[in-house]
């Protein structure tokens, strides 16, 4: 079976609105494995950061980051990528909640990033799954609304009777299961 065809199925069960999660697992997968390829052409330049291990993107459910440097023969490919995936699988990224986030790049490069991708341009520190992400180091007051969060977890534990090794143990699970 043609790859092009499993997209054309996965198309139409989409189009029904009952997308199975395995399904899109598989959908996000292969997207994966695109955007694995393309960083094998000569021309795609990963970000400086990333290129020792390797690291294009990270994926989480349907959120996906691309790494890479902010040169034209870069944002092209990966641009691409994401325009074929659109195409083959009907997922198409939502330019709207879609940005750019650029560090040290001048401003006419990050014009002609912008028009060729249509994405807005994103500021820095980003929140992402509740954690600020930014190329600089981050103060403390930007983790307070996070380690506000946790405090209160724990407060409303104090008035529990639990060993310590309970309390521990409660910390451990649910405090990681927020970050």
């Amino acid at each position: 079976m043609e790859i092009y065809s499993v997209f054309s199925m996965i198309n139409a069960v989409f189009v029904k609105g009952i997308l199975s999660p395995y399904l899109f697992l598989a959908c996000m997968e292969y997207f994966s494995k695109m955007l694995t390829l393309s960083t094998q052409l000569t021309t795609f330049n990963f970000h400086p950061k990333c290129r020792a291990l390797d690291i294009s993107h990270l994926a989480f459910a349907d959120d996906i980051l691309l790494l890479y440097r902010c040169d034209i023969p870069s944002v092209s490919i990966l641009h691409q990528q994401l325009l074929s995936f659109g195409h083959m699988s009907g997922l198409d990224a939502n330019v709207a909640r879609s940005s750019i986030l650029f560090y040290g790049i001048g401003d006419a490069n990050k014009l002609s990033f912008l028009q060729l991708t249509g994405f807005s341009e994103g500021q820095f520190p980003l929140k992402y799954l509740g954690v600020p992400l930014s190329p600089y180091r981050l103060l403390a007051s930007q983790y307070f609304p996070l380690l506000h969060k946790m405090e209160s977890f724990i407060q409303s534990w104090l008035g529990n009777h639990l060993s310590y090794a309970g309390r521990i143990e409660l910390i451990r699970s649910v405090l990681q299961g927020m970050v």
